[in-house]
């Protein structure tokens, strides 16, 4: 199996998305702007959500699974009044959230989503993959973190 992998806004150590066959892994997402209080750095972290994933010509509701990483469990309250208004009632997505030391001590959430490809991209005009590529019906395929293992 081969899959085509389109590197989105790559930068010295990580690119900001990687779209792998019809997968859309994103890197963690931080606040540009930490020195806000967490409920802020949550709307500014789901807005280059939505942008790198509209980059990627997808959207939030094509999102299946969402990392959440607190610096403190005790901000998990406000950090879920703008996840809840956020996400689509019809498309939630599977989430874990954790609390971690994040990279600097400002940063109070990160997420780290994963989602797919709208199945018609025919209307979209960014960056676009082959999509000829084909699984066999006795591979066994699991996506996790970025990467695709098969095994026969």
């Amino acid at each position: 199996m081969t899959l085509e992998i389109e590197r989105l806004e790559p930068g010295a150590r990580l690119s900001q998305a990687v779209i792998a066959g019809d997968w859309i892994f994103l890197a963690g997402q931080v606040a540009p702007d930490p020195s806000r209080p967490v409920a802020d750095q949550t709307r500014q972290v789901l807005a280059e959500v939505d942008r790198l994933l509209a980059t990627a010509g997808s959207s939030r509701s094509r999102i299946v699974s969402v990392t959440i990483y607190l610096a403190d469990m005790a901000d998990f309250a406000a950090m879920n009044s703008v996840w809840d208004a956020w996400v689509p009632q019809d498309a939630k997505p599977a989430r874990a959230t954790v609390e971690a030391k994040l990279a600097t001590p400002a940063y109070r959430v990160e997420m780290i989503p994963m989602g797919i490809l709208p199945p018609d991209l025919s209307q979209y005009d960014g960056p676009r993959l082959r999509r000829d590529y084909h699984i066999p019906e006795d591979a066994f395929v699991i996506a996790s973190v970025g990467f695709i293992i098969e095994d026969k």
